[in-house]
């Protein structure tokens, strides 16, 4: 049995993996098909932007390799979610081994030991790998730096050794490629480092040429790839996923450097001046015919912007804030909590590089170093996603600063003074983290385990597991889709949810959403609709946006919004006419969620000290009752309803009779209904002047028929009945 205090949880005694929310359920859904169907890749997913479906917006490495390694242990679900339970720590933990490799490779084994201990405790790079979270941002950092360390390491090379080079980075850009839909970052800041510190330095022709046809090597798997599949999400010249722009860029920077290797092996240039020249007269050549064809440069340009983009989405995506916030609440938090004090310190990285270059004799591996990690730090500190990324070149850089000021110490004080105030800085600099991250996990391990002892003891269900337990049961009370696993197929139906939680309902409910955590990048279209549900305020439009969506489910949370929307009435008031609010009479309550105390902070449970974390209403034509009254008058209609998992509650609508004199009023219950929602005798409805009980059937709400019925005398009217 495992236990972990971030993302992964295991139910005591039922030995069942519970991976993290959002984008890890997201690769779980893709490799987990590619697990069932084995070698197959899921390239078109219909669960997708539903109803139309979607191409898969990642490449398929990081999915399949997972699933070819759970195949190998076994062939059981619960295998194969323990392989990607262990996933992200596997390769968070070796991100160590390219800290060590670059800081060896550009100062000393020293050095190397410290970048490697940073890596180690660094949240920035273990925060996003954590036991259970299933996603990539390991991977695309293991990849990466091991492209930086293979950069490195071409200083020097010739001959054999430097083909083997050649075949070898190759390899590590193909896996990029395949690893990460953001890949022609580093495409442009990988290979660009390389040729800006050979061009400035030296030019040697025979290290262009390498360079080169590596970048070539690795444009031949990817077309071969583009050739056999689908388009990609986005279009052919996608700039967000693996498309044919990503090959026309390994084209278009493999073609010049090999013309400029050609050129100076005829003819050397005189100086960093001339192959420069070279250099943008060549590039020139070829990429202004490109871009001068609306598309690829359109393309380039939402690539360029997507980088640190503040968009709605990114307004509330953690991963897009920046490391430094405007707004008070968070001012540094996110930083100290990231790197600790050693965040103040990543904007003068790069000045520290540089001066390091300028006084270092091997100027090559500092310039390759000094660019990889002045891009990595703006782009850090505008968003925080790119914190895992960050993390080995940031440490090296670190280890480097550390090492460099113990050296500036040792020529003013005895040993081991120096080495002491380096050591005591550094755990000064580390503290922020070390408390509030690793030894508060620890002391929560610990304590998981004593807790486990105590058989009397209950757990309470965290957020994370009230979400799993909720789309456990929604799989369970909505019928089967198809096409989960099953290849082409094409689902029946589809639920509608908030597009920041999409994810977890596709794999852990295993139903198609319109919208989920990819926002607006993967379907706008559908992802306005879904916003305009839980943002609209008249309940006609957002019934009208769940129309237009075509599903036939919709889930309400009682997160923290404004409780005048639509969605947070339907949610606090199960859609019940209230002031203010006319009754939902097209949606009525499947399934809640089991209630949970209200810590603190507004919510829309209200003031009570419960609230429903979840709810689950399907969307029905609504049987039409139909009564006589004064043209005018109001019309009341209400029948009690008694949820399996909460208290009973009275649904009420009102409606106005017409100059003919009948009032109409859409309800979306039947009525003495059975199952996990059921309804108490009639519907009664009230005028001014007398008592109706109408009795509705299943078919009547699922068809929109009109109800009517025979009036009946007020005084007959019970009790129980009169209460509601």
């Amino acid at each position: 049995m495992l236990r972990s205090t971030g993302f992964f949880d295991v139910f005591p005694g039922e030995g069942a993996v519970i991976l993290g929310l959002d984008d890890a359920q997201f690769h779980a859904r893709r490799a987990l098909y590619s697990f069932v169907n084995f070698p197959a890749v899921l390239e078109f997913d219909w669960f997708l932007a539903y109803p139309d479906g979607a191409p898969a917006p990642v490449p398929p490495l990081f999915d399949w390799a997972t699933a070819a390694v759970a195949r190998l242990l076994g062939d059981e679900t619960n295998t194969f979610e323990r392989v990607a339970a262990w996933v992200s720590p596997v390769l968070g933990a070796l991100l160590a081994w390219p800290a060590f490799a670059i800081a060896r490779c550009v100062a000393s084994t020293r050095h190397g030991l410290v970048a490697a201990w940073l890596v180690a405790v660094l949240p920035s790079g273990i925060l996003v790998t954590s036991l259970g979270n299933f996603d990539h941002h390991g991977a695309v950092a293991l990849v990466a730096a091991c492209w930086l360390a293979s950069s490195l390491t071409a200083a020097g090379r010739s001959g054999r050794k430097l083909a083997l080079w050649a075949c070898l980075h190759a390899c590590v850009v193909t896996l990029m490629l395949f690893t990460w839909s953001g890949s022609l970052l580093y495409v442009a800041l990988g290979a660009g480092a390389q040729l800006s510190a050979i061009v400035l330095l030296h030019g040697r022709p025979e290290r262009l040429a390498a360079l080169g046809a590596s970048l070539l090597g690795a444009a031949l798997p990817a077309s071969a790839w583009l050739l056999g599949s689908r388009a990609p999400l986005g279009g052919a010249f996608s700039s967000q996923c693996l498309s044919w722009l990503h090959v026309i860029a390994l084209l278009g920077i493999a073609t010049p450097v090999l013309a400029l290797a050609a050129w100076e092996r005829a003819r050397s240039s005189t100086g960093p001046r001339t192959r420069i020249l070279r250099l943008m007269l060549l590039g020139g050549a070829l990429a202004l015919p490109w871009l001068a064809l609306p598309t690829i440069r359109e393309e380039v340009l939402r690539g360029i912007l997507f980088l640190a983009q503040q968009d709605e989405w990114a307004a509330t995506n953690p991963e897009q804030l920046p490391l430094f916030h405007s707004r008070p609440e968070l001012g540094a938090r996110l930083a100290i909590m990231r790197l600790g004090f050693f965040a103040y310190l990543v904007p003068i990285l790069p000045l520290f590089l540089a001066w390091r270059v300028v006084r270092s004799r091997e100027r090559e591996k500092l310039v390759v170093l000094l660019l990889w990690v002045s891009a990595l730090c703006a782009l850090l500190l505008s968003q925080v996603r790119y914190g895992t990324d960050f993390s080995v070149p940031g440490a090296v850089a670190f280890a480097l600063m550390l090492g460099d000021a113990q050296r500036w110490l040792g020529r003013r004080l005895p040993a081991p003074m120096p080495a002491t105030i380096v050591t005591l800085v550094a755990l000064v600099g580390l503290s922020p983290f070390m408390r509030g991250i690793h030894y508060a996990r620890l002391v929560h391990t610990v304590s998981q385990w004593e807790k486990r002892e105590t058989s009397s003891h209950v757990r309470r269900l965290t957020p994370h597991e009230e979400a799993i337990r909720f789309g456990e049961l929604v799989r369970a009370v909505t019928p089967e889709t198809s096409g989960f696993l099953e290849p082409g197929g094409r689902p029946e139906y589809g639920i509608l949810v908030p597009p920041h939680i999409g994810h977890r309902f596709t794999y852990t409910a295993r139903r198609p959403v319109p919208a989920n955590n990819l926002g607006p990048y993967l379907d706008r279209s559908q992802y306005r609709l879904a916003k305009t549900f839980y943002a609209a305020i008249d309940g006609r439009g957002a019934i009208a946006a769940v129309d237009a969506l075509g599903v036939r489910y919709v889930v309400t949370t009682a997160r923290r919004s404004r409780v005048e929307t639509f969605a947070a009435h339907l949610h606090l008031r199960n859609g019940s006419r209230q002031t203010g609010h006319p009754a939902a009479g097209r949606l009525r309550l499947v399934a809640m969620a089991a209630r949970e105390p209200v810590v603190s902070g507004p919510t829309t449970a209200g003031p009570g000290k419960w609230r429903v974390p979840y709810k689950l209403f399907e969307v029905v034509a609504g049987a039409v009752l139909v009564a006589e009254a004064e043209p005018g008058s109001p019309v009341r209609a209400a029948i009690r309803v008694i949820p399996q998992e909460g208290e009973a509650f009275s649904y009420g609508t009102l409606a106005h009779a017409d100059p003919d004199g009948l009032a109409r009023l859409r309800v979306p219950y039947a009525s003495g209904s059975a199952g996990r929602i059921r309804t108490s005798g009639p519907w009664v409805v009230r005028t001014a002047e007398r008592i109706l009980k109408l009795s509705v059937s299943e078919e009547d709400v699922r068809e929109g028929r009109e109800v009517r019925t025979s009036p009946r005398a007020p005084g007959q009217l019970s009790p129980s009945i009169d209460r509601l």
